[in-house]
């Protein structure tokens, strides 16, 4: 995988930010529609477990053995599951991200793109998918292919834990509209 460099990785300098206490930071996310959105930011990727959403703080509970936490961003569910005693390690595409992750306490954190996972991070009972990270499998291809590569790396019981949006519970006619120009491109919908 070719890495992100310093330029291009804007979420890692936002989270950076954030960590070093530049807090004025807002997370504006632009589709390739041109649709723009307000998302929840650092201040959400880094909020210790009594301010997670409640599907969050329920869906955790589930996690057992050793975890896999996938897009892992500045650590957020990776520390929780330490803290609980769990071996935990967490995969980034952003390195900015990861050096907070790490700065946080984060014993394993790694720079590695999901595209980039397999047997040589560990056998795990537990994947965890949190903040839409579900979306990178990108479409039914890689998810399919991307599926088969945790199959060989999670123990027979082994269980994922994702956050996903439906993209079909909107009445909006830009999204109806992305709906469709994804479908016509030969992608997911959402």
């Amino acid at each position: 995988m070719s890495r992100l460099l310093k330029h291009q990785d804007a979420y890692g300098h936002e989270i950076f930010d954030y960590w070093r206490g530049q807090n004025g930071a807002h997370e504006i996310v632009e589709r390739d529609d041109g649709y723009v959105d307000i998302s929840g930011g650092p201040r959400a990727y880094m909020a210790e477990y009594p301010d997670w959403p409640i599907y969050e703080r329920q869906a955790i509970r589930f996690a057992r053995g050793k975890t896999l936490d996938i897009g892992c961003g500045p650590g957020r569910c990776l520390l929780y599951l330490q803290k609980k005693g769990l071996t935990a390690v967490g995969i980034d595409i952003s390195p900015l991200a990861i050096r907070v992750c790490r700065e946080r306490g984060a014993y394993r954190a790694i720079l590695r793109s999901i595209t980039e996972i397999g047997p040589d991070l560990g056998r795990f009972d537990t994947v965890v998918m949190f903040g839409n990270n579900f979306g990178l499998f990108g479409s039914a291809a890689r998810a399919r292919r991307l599926l088969r590569t945790m199959a060989r790396m999670t123990t027979p019981k082994a269980r994922i834990i994702a956050e996903s949006t439906d993209p079909y519970q909107t009445t909006l006619p830009d999204h109806l509209a992305y709906h469709r120009r994804n479908r016509r491109r030969g992608r997911l919908p959402g």
